[in-house]
């Protein structure tokens, strides 16, 4: 089975493949059914021994290119590429955003969660235990809903802790730009901490790059202080329309300690070892984009019954753990996807594919920043004016000039001065 080779290196315990053929394969269902739904006029992907119809060149998918915000970079998409994001994450927290939800929707989505748990059950059966609290943040409105409170003990720092824990989640919204932030098994005390990220959060216009400090997630900033701890992480899928076989993500997180670098993963690989007819080498070398220093690893995969697909992967390399700016990244390349079950050629060649990834990587980049000058208020206009020398005839603002026998101003000319 093709899903069998494209997967069967296995995984690492921080559950990335060890082979990069195994990425786009491990895609969650929403995603599936955004990228390889089939349209009611057919795939633009060929069927299996139908390479011929492939398309030679991606020029006509990169002749304009649109720039999203990934966390803390950039990175270039052709412009009629689809895109989409996983919740983000950060300090355990699942933050998902809605930009085309209206203001009523918002309300009926809050009312109908509150619904919800007035019928809920707790885990002893009884009636969920749950708590409803208005947001009171600048610029968003919204809900807290505390639930399923229940009494647990854990150990913490070699001791035996019991507490109530409970799912929290909030439902914000702000600037036309609806949120959800969401944990389970959380304290409930520990909506102090929602409440900080969301004054953190500024929502976004469809495209807009941000110029502040902070974490892109999808049509919103999570501004500074945010420290690596905080396990920052977002994750944006890629798919065409008129090359539906076709899934590419793009990931950055904070806050890891590194694995093995993807060539020396891909060399120990299970799989390949086993079946190395089924794989034709396109790249393997290290590859920097800019300062980022990285690894590439790019392959053909020809599957038993003569189906041909692509696995590309780019991989950061000296990832720091306690610095927000140099994250695990990584951008995936997989086609050949259909309808489950359906085995797909490639629609696009090698020479397209490869057009296609090396314009999109190469334009991956740190987001640059400017720290937000505060606003110093101009002063009022001068109450009138008065001479270098003499008394101060009431409190407030002067115009102030050289006095008699040419007594000199210091410290400019508009002074205030308290009688």
């Amino acid at each position: 089975m093709r899903i069998a080779i494209r997967n069967g290196g296995g995984e690492t315990p921080n559950h990335r493949a060890v082979g990069p053929w195994a990425t786009a394969v491990a895609l969650p269902i929403s995603t599936f059914a955004l990228l390889l739904v089939v349209a009611a006029d057919g795939m633009s992907a060929q069927p299996k021994g139908n390479a011929g119809a492939q398309s030679r060149s991606a020029k006509h998918m990169l002749a304009k290119m649109r720039t999203m915000c990934v966390g803390r970079f950039l990175i270039d998409v052709p412009d009629k590429a689809v895109t989409s994001f996983r919740p983000a994450f950060l300090s355990g927290w699942d933050i998902s955003s809605i930009a085309d939800q209206t203001d009523q929707e918002f309300i009926d989505w809050m009312d109908q969660k509150e619904a919800a748990l007035k019928i809920a059950k707790g885990k002893d059966g009884k009636p969920n235990r749950y708590t409803i609290a208005p947001v009171t943040i600048k610029g968003f409105s919204g809900k807290f809903f505390i639930s399923g409170r229940y009494w647990d003990t854990w150990n913490e720092g070699g001791k035996k802790v019991t507490g109530e824990v409970a799912e929290l989640l909030a439902l914000v919204r702000g600037g036309g730009v609806s949120f959800s932030l969401f944990a389970t098994e959380r304290g409930p005390e520990e909506t102090r901490e929602l409440e900080q990220i969301i004054n953190q959060i500024k929502p976004l216009a469809d495209g807009e790059i941000p110029s502040e400090p902070g974490f892109c997630i999808e049509r919103g900033i999570i501004r500074e202080p945010l420290t690596a701890k905080q396990h920052e992480r977002v994750k944006m899928f890629v798919g065409f329309n008129d090359h539906r076989d076709i899934s590419i993500t793009f990931d950055t997180e904070a806050g890891l300690k590194g694995d093995l670098p993807l060539l020396e993963r891909s060399a120990q690989n299970s799989v390949r070892l086993a079946n190395p007819s089924v794989f034709h080498l396109l790249r393997r070398r290290v590859r920097n984009i800019g300062a980022i220093e990285g690894q590439e690893y790019l392959e053909r995969v020809r599957e038993n019954d003569g189906v041909e697909c692509h696995s590309f992967a780019w991989e950061a390399i000296h990832y720091d753990k306690k610095n927000v700016y140099k994250p695990q990244l990584e951008l995936r390349l997989g086609d050949g996807f259909g309808r489950p079950g359906e085995q797909l050629n490639a629609s696009l060649s090698d020479k397209a594919v490869l057009e296609l990834w090396d314009k999109m990587l190469s334009s991956l980049r740190v987001r640059p920043t400017t720290i937000p000058k505060p606003v110093v208020p101009e002063p009022p206009p001068p109450a009138t004016q008065t001479y270098a020398g003499t008394a101060c005839p009431q409190t407030g603002w002067w115009r102030c000039f050289e006095g008699g026998d040419k007594v000199k101003v210091f410290h400019g000319h508009t002074q205030y001065y308290r009688k």
